[in-house]
């Protein structure tokens, strides 16, 4: 691992994920995604609860001294909104490309000003790639993460959690180490994918 990787690993207090799962994806994200944009710039939007709303500030406004951003009734929402957020403050990172001879449209990611064709779609249609858009935004920032996984509910998480375990957790065992022992809480029931 990584010093950077160490240092990072070490910073943190707590966390949901065991660290042998997180050090797998570490490794794997390392060697996938390279250069990535620093997740630390993400926002900085607070959730809180004044008179029965659900507010969104930023870390430095105070409830009551500033105007907040939205409220929603629930939290849930302000907890989407905030990982939404994240996403609105950047510039759109995807765009179509001209219509192929083969009726597609290219797929293309802005890496810094240049455009990288990442797939094709058959449809030109712009609610995908504004979606497409803010789930990039929340896969690179942590904050909108976990925010996104707060406005989940415990039984999606739960099964969130089964579901990486059984794509990801197992496929990213380092072959230096033996195999996980499986007991009764860690095994996955067989999930039917569509």
């Amino acid at each position: 691992m990584s010093s950077s990787n160490e240092a990072r690993r070490s910073a943190a207090r707590a966390n949901a994920f065991r660290d042998g799962f997180l050090d797998r994806l570490i490794a794997r994200d390392d060697e996938e995604n390279p250069g990535d944009e620093d997740p630390e710039r993400a926002g900085d939007w607070q959730v809180h609860e004044i008179d029965g709303r659900f507010v969104l500030l930023r870390d430095w406004e105070r409830p009551g001294l500033d105007v907040e951003a939205c409220w929603f009734h629930e939290p849930g929402h302000a907890h989407l909104a905030v990982a939404a957020l994240a996403a609105a403050a950047r510039g759109a990172t995807f765009s179509f490309g001209p219509e192929t001879t083969a009726g597609t449209f290219p797929i293309q990611r802005s890496d810094g000003g240049a455009l990288t064709v990442i797939g094709e779609s058959r449809w030109f249609d712009s609610d995908f790639l504004e979606s497409l858009h803010a789930l990039e935004m929340s896969r690179r920032s942590p904050r909108a993460l976990a925010y996104l996984l707060q406005a989940a509910s415990g039984p999606t998480i739960e099964m969130a959690g089964r579901i990486l375990e059984r794509r990801i957790g197992r496929s990213l065992e380092s072959p230096k180490r033996p195999p996980a022992v499986a007991v009764e809480s860690d095994v996955a029931p067989d999930i039917e994918e569509p």
